[in-house]
């Protein structure tokens, strides 16, 4: 409010500044404002903001607003340029390429897929390895070719490696999730899964598997050092075929994986699979 006094009377009387709530000059809004007001230039606030000045000239530093457009980045809750003021973690996935040795993050995709209680999803192809931390509980994350390592933070989750060797470490399930890992040899790939913390309630599932044909060995203490344990080597196409998918579930020896794990065999919509359950 500007406020004025009249000469004859001494009375006051006040003018509002057109979009602003402080006193100032008439007709030179936000002229009197301080520090950190949120009206007043141009006579009304930023656009999608609730700072003042030049869009985002007084915002604080962190602030998620104003600049430029001053309006959010798609898919993202930070202003400025995109992941230019975000927090370390942010975005949905961090990720690292293996191969190039390059870092950065991502926020991948909505899941929109026919699985249950699952929230985002991040996949790639290609023969590059990466390493992708989920940032956020239930997402879906699928590798590439190359040789990759997935984590898991929390909720449900469905790990899968893609083809080559992949380490996939599945949440803890403290908070009552559960993980799936999907091994995948359909299109005539080799792949060897470390999984990593394999809990009650968790499950392996083998695409290809073909019951009364394929053949399953076991081998004890198996994998790299650090993350040795029973290890389930499957032949596609029958015995002395040649091993397509190997399961290392570190930590767990034969004789525990075999008393804690129960398997059926079935179809959906012509693709076979082995389904293994972790039952605790």
């Amino acid at each position: 409010m500007a406020t004025t006094t009249t000469a004859s009377t001494g009375a006051t009387r006040t003018h509002a500044e057109p979009g602003d709530d402080n006193g100032g000059i008439v007709g030179a809004p936000g002229a009197d404002d301080t520090a950190p007001d949120d009206h007043g230039i141009a006579m009304q606030a930023e656009p999608g903001d609730d700072k003042g000045v030049a869009p985002g000239a007084d915002d604080p530093a962190g602030d998620n607003r104003g600049v430029a457009t001053a309006q959010a980045e798609p898919g993202d809750d930070k202003g400025a340029a995109p992941g230019a003021d975000d927090p370390a973690g942010h975005h949905h996935f961090s990720i690292t390429n293996t191969s190039t040795h390059s870092s950065g993050s991502d926020d991948g995709a909505v899941y929109t897929g026919p699985v249950t209680g699952l929230q985002q999803e991040y996949g790639w192809t290609g023969h590059d390895g990466r390493a992708v931390s989920a940032n956020v509980p239930s997402a879906f994350i699928h590798g590439g070719d190359g040789d990759d390592a997935i984590a898991a933070q929390g909720g449900d989750n469905v790990l899968d490696g893609g083809a080559g060797s992949n380490f996939l470490v599945g949440a803890h399930g403290d908070d009552g999730g559960h993980d799936v890992f999907f091994v995948d040899v359909r299109n005539g790939q080799t792949v060897w899964d470390t999984v990593v913390n394999f809990h009650a309630n968790d499950a392996v599932t083998i695409w290809g598997f073909q019951a009364g044909v394929s053949a399953v060995t076991w081998t004890d203490n198996d994998g790299v050092d650090g993350f040795r344990g029973a290890t389930m080597h499957t032949e596609i196409h029958g015995l002395g075929m040649g091993v397509d998918a190997s399961v290392t579930f570190a930590g767990l020896s034969v004789a525990e994986a075999q008393s804690r794990v129960s398997s059926a065999t079935g179809s959906i919509g012509g693709n076979d699979y082995l389904y293994m359950h972790h039952d605790g």
